[in-house]
């Protein structure tokens, strides 16, 4: 009986070892975006700001950043975490111009649909969010 255990802890121990899978397989965070995962991920991130972090101030004119204030802003936003509304709309609008296969203003307005959609915030909140998301200020 100890052999057996002992020829079972082996096997187990050199599958662990030498692991499974090829490890040289590559993952697109991007891939995963979709316009209802990036609405999902909006609200769960609108529940956690702060009450008075939540207002959407006046919408500003928009305007065209140039690839290194684009580039700098990516990587801002990987420092730090969205504190103000408007942020995180900016941050899932940002995301949405990465799903493949759509174009940014469609993945957008399906993203607004399905915020305005979600029953778990004040449906001020919502139409808020959605007309915010759609470009009409708030």
């Amino acid at each position: 009986m100890t052999l057996l255990r002992s020829t079972f802890a082996v096997i187990v121990a050199a599958t662990l070892v030498t692991g499974c899978g090829d490890s040289s397989t590559t993952f697109d965070a991007a891939s995963t975006y979709s316009p209802e995962s990036l609405a999902r991920e909006l609200v769960f991130r609108y529940k956690t700001l702060n009450p008075d972090r939540r207002n959407v101030r006046a919408a500003r004119p928009a305007r065209k950043p140039d690839a290194a204030a684009t580039k700098e802003a990516k990587s801002a936003t990987k420092e730090a975490q969205a504190t103000t509304l408007d942020e995180l709309i900016r941050d899932a609008s940002t995301k949405a111009e990465s799903i493949p296969n759509m174009t940014p203003a469609e993945a957008i307005r399906k993203m607004a649909d399905e915020v305005g959609k979600d029953a778990s915030i004040p449906e001020a909140d919502r139409k808020t969010i959605a007309d915010r998301l759609r470009g009409g200020g708030g």
